[in-house]
Parts: C-alpha cells; structure tokens; sequence
C-alpha cells in the first residue's frame, strides 16, 4: 500500500511540474533555462531564433499550426528535422499528394466535433464507398497518419493505414472525439470550464459516435459505412451496437483492432492505479482534462524522446503496449510523442480504470449509490448489453503481447458476443497494442488483411428501405445543452432516444 501512495504521489507532482513548467513556458525569459541543453549543438537560443526569423521558410513551417509556437520550430530544427513532427493532420494528408476537408459535426448535447476527411484527388471521392477510423484512448486522427514518412499517393506503403484506404479508393474519413486536441468546441461550454469535461467513453459511443456516422451518411450519401476501431475506437462502436442494435444497418463491415470491452484480466501495471477508492473518487468529480497536446509536451517530445528514446519514450509505450519494442521504429518517437498524448477529460480515464477494478464492462460507477439511483434508477451502473449485438459483419483483431487489449479480456468478449463473427490474432508473438497503428510492420500483419474485408464487405451505397437507416444530424440550433445542475454525464433515455 506504501508503494502505491508513493507511486500516485510520484504521478500528482509529475502533473504539478508539467503544468508549472508549461506556464513558465509562456514567458519568453524562460528559453534561457533551456539554453544549456542546447550548448552541445553550438548555437544559442538567439541565434537560433534569429536564424528563424530571416528566414521565409522557417517562417512558413512556424504558421503551419496555431498550436505550434517559433519556439516549437527551433527545437525542431535541432532535435528533429522530419516534418511529421511540426505538421498537423491537413499538412500530412497535403503532403502525400491527397486533398484535405475538415468538417464540423454537432452532437447531440452541443459539442462540436472536428472531422477530418482525406480525398483522392484522382477522383474527388466521387461515389466511392466511406470508411470511418476512429482513434484510440488520448489518440487523434493523426493517429492513422504518421507511422511513417510515406503514403504518397504514388508510392507503395501501406503502414499508414488512412493513406492506404484512400490510395485504393476508399472515401476515407477520421474522427476526434470530443477533448482530444481538434474537438475542444462546444456551443456554450468552453474548455476552461469543468462542465467541458464531465464526459466518459460513454458519450462517445452514444452522442459522439452517432453524430460522426450520421454526417458521413449525409455528405457521401451512403446508407452503409465501413467502420474501423482501435481500442477505445471500439469499445465505444461496442457500447453503442449493444445500446442500440439497429445501427448495425448503417455499418458494413465494422472492424475491431485490439478490440476492448472487458478489461480485468490487463495484465498492464497501470491497474495498480485504481486500488485506493478514495482517489479514484477524489478524481471522478474533478472534470478536468488529461494529458492535453501542450507546448511543454511538445518540447519534451522532441527533447527526451530524441535524447532518451529507450529510457522514457519507450519505457511510458511498454505501459500501455507489451513489452517489446520489436515492432517500433525508433527514430519516429519524437513525431509519435509530438502527437501524442492529444487529450482526453480526466473522468474518461477514471471511468476505464473503475472497470478494470471491477471487472465489468459497464458505464460509469459514480462511486455511490445515491448518485447511481440519480443517474441510473439503479443502486449499480448498467452493464453494457454486449448480448444485444446483433452485427453480421464484424470482425475481431487482436495480438498476443498486448497488455491493454488482452487475450483473456477479448475471449471473455467472445463469449458474450450472440453473434456471428470472425477473429483473427496476429501470428507475431510479439505484436503489441500501438503496434496496430505503430508497428514498422503493420501493413503485413493487420492492414493486408483489412483490405480483403473490405473488398468482399464493401458498404453499399443504396439498401432496401426495411435495411435502411439514417442516423440523426444535429446543428447548433438543435442540440441540446446539458443542465449545468445534473451530476450525471448523460441523459440517458433522452440519448438513446435521439440517436437516429
């Protein structure tokens, strides 16, 4: 129990010195604590920066995004020279040759949502089939996008699996859930306000996913899409085809990558974070973010990933992944850590780690049973009906080394599962959970086989109308903003309700 405390005591003063520091950070008299580090490559913060500001193209990669500040370039330009690194999702997808949409999707309590969509401009995505990819925990689209350097639209690499779909002509579109870095909007709440993040995965699978589904209906005019999670990603398509099964009319095929429902069998150390009660409910009501894409995450990154790959950058993805690092491309860890983590709220993650706690796969335990029977009717959160699934294409793909997605857990999730579908373990022992997206090899392994499935579970673009449905689209004049009153992260009947 000593070392727990120790552990979570290590963890709080961690997060006090990152905000600290990403403050400081705002005052330009602090770049000169960091000139020492520098000293090795011979050139001072001032010439460095100097150097930024004759020079135009310099300049140019300092504007590519309002998040990236002229501090983020100079170190750039020292530690790091892969221009993943600085770029956002529409500055990666422009310079593999592909065009770059970003939509804006409402839900139905009042969040907006940013969307990203790649387009082949060969052919403008006209009449071809949709497919949605949605991220995984503290993830974001770019996610899909910067495994490696390639995936230009006139070369052979599949390991990016966004600019894989799109190259062989598929209307590719990437979700951001609501807190991750491109979703921070909402019609009434800003992000300095903790009703912001008083969310879990359940809005997700229930307000945010259905929003996504319904808007890329609406503009490719498909009744079906394909739909391809990873992780988190499908969990939340999990909770929502239990909650409500016919949404499966709109989805062919729905592909699950180190799929997650149950999680009390993860073997990961991070389980031992959710064995005192009193914090794990000391943390449920403080609706704050966690781990946001910042300044000072970006720097460390480029600094410490670059300096120390193996004894922090690789250490913090054996945590969440496997332990091994077979399947990792070393040199890309700076890019991996200037992406990621891209935020989440802090209820989100207390939510996973109370149902690795119990052992359920469940929607979340406010942790009384006065707050329950508020929220619920019922002294116990609900159960998630995974019995009620009643998709005909589904797929299972996970791996052996992963600590997150566990074998144990997917076979429970099999068991519960009425439905047909078909599975599939990576054959490598080794293969890991952010290998799906991060692996120097994922294109054999997992994307080889994605490609098959879709060639014979193709989205139809027009179905009978008993098959058809059409999920329901909400604007800002729609929606509903949440009771600031309410203790409860959703209405549940009233959600249900308005899903399609």
């Amino acid at each position: 129990m000593f070392k727990l405390f120790k552990l979570i005591y290590l963890l709080l003063l961690l997060n006090f010195v990152h905000r600290s520091i990403e403050y400081s950070f705002r005052e330009a008299s602090t770049l000169r604590e960091i000139e020492l580090a520098l000293n090795e490559n011979r050139i001072t913060l001032d010439e460095l920066l100097a150097e930024s500001s004759d020079n135009e193209e310099d300049n140019e990669i300092s504007q590519i995004d309002p998040l990236f500040s002229q501090f983020d370039t100079s170190v750039y330009k020292i530690f790091h020279r892969e221009p993943d690194y600085l770029w956002n999702a529409q500055q990666m997808i422009e310079y593999r040759g592909f065009k770059f949409e970003a939509h804006q999707v409402v839900t139905e309590d009042c969040y907006i949502l940013t969307m990203h969509r790649i387009v082949n401009p060969n052919d403008n995505n006209k009449n071809k089939p949709p497919v949605l990819l949605q991220h995984g925990l503290i993830d974001s689209s770019t996610g899909w996008l910067f495994n490696t350097i390639g995936g230009d639209i006139n070369d052979e690499d599949d390991r990016n699996l966004g600019f894989a779909l799109a190259k062989r002509g598929y209307d590719v579109w990437l979700g951001n859930y609501r807190g991750n870095k491109y979703s921070k909007n909402h019609t009434t709440f800003s992000i300095k306000d903790p009703q912001f993040w008083k969310f879990t995965f359940d809005n997700h699978a229930l307000q945010d996913l259905p929003a996504q589904i319904a808007h890329v209906q609406a503009v490719s005019d498909y009744d079906q899409i394909a739909y391809i999670g990873y992780s988190q990603g499908s969990l939340t398509m999990f909770e929502l085809l239990a909650f409500k099964p016919e949404v499966s009319k709109a989805i062919k095929p729905y592909i699950a990558l180190a799929p997650v429902a149950f999680l009390g069998a993860m073997p990961s150390p991070l389980k031992y974070l959710t064995r005192s009660d009193r914090l794990m409910r000391l943390l449920l009501y403080k609706n704050s973010e966690f781990l946001p894409n910042s300044q000072f995450s970006r720097i460390f990154s480029a600094v410490a990933c670059k300096a120390f790959p193996g004894l922090i950058c690789k250490n913090f993805l054996y945590l969440i992944s496997g332990f091994s690092d077979s399947q990792l491309n070393s040199t890309r860890m700076p890019v991996y850590f200037n992406h990621f983590p891209a935020g989440t709220s802090l209820a989100n993650i207390i939510h996973f780690g109370l149902n690795v706690k119990s052992k359920k796969a469940q929607m979340l335990d406010y942790m009384t049973r006065a707050q329950n029977l508020e929220c619920y009717n019922n002294p116990n959160p609900l159960q998630i009906p995974f019995e009620n699934i009643n998709h005909e294409h589904m797929y299972l793909i996970n791996a052996e080394n992963d600590l997150l997605s566990d074998p144990k857990d997917v076979e429970l999730l099999k068991q519960t599962l009425t439905v047909k579908f078909e599975s599939k373990t990576v054959e490598l022992k080794k293969f890991g959970h952010v290998d799906f997206i991060l692996s120097v090899e994922n294109d054999y392994y997992v994307n080889d086989y994605l490609f098959k499935i879709l060639e014979d579970k193709t989205p139809a673009q027009t179905v009978d109308s008993s098959q058809r449905l059409r999920l329901k689209e909400f604007t800002e004049e729609t929606c509903s903003v949440p009771n600031r009153e309410t203790r409860c992260h959703l209405d549940i009947p009233k959600t249900l309700k308005n899903v399609y």
